[in-house]
């Protein structure tokens, strides 16, 4: 599903920015296109990776709430964690001496 959104996007966005130089070339002319043609893709990807970050933040504002407001929800999940990852060791050591 995400590589077609990828190649999708790849398409649309293209087509977009294609069209908003040409709206531009015809409107305005000089070189307002190239500039657009140049910075849309840029600010494409400051915007991705804003709301990246706004997501990386929004997850650790979630976790420090949790840890604050129900911290027996916090424990019980810490305790969780531990004992996946004392499995995984268990097996990753069971694996070796095969």
């Amino acid at each position: 599903m995400s590589t077609i959104k990828v190649l999708s996007s790849t398409l649309f966005f293209s087509l977009t920015w294609l069209a908003l130089a040409w709206a531009m070339a015809k409107m305005i002319g000089g070189l307002a296109p190239l500039v657009a043609l140049l910075t849309c893709p840029l600010l494409a990807f400051a915007a991705l990776v804003f709301f990246e970050r706004v997501n990386a933040v929004a997850a650790a504002a979630r976790a420090f709430l949790a840890f604050i407001l129900r911290r027996s929800t916090y424990d019980r999940l810490r305790q969780e964690r531990q004992a996946i990852h004392d499995e995984i060791i268990a097996l990753a050591r069971l694996i070796a001496n095969q």
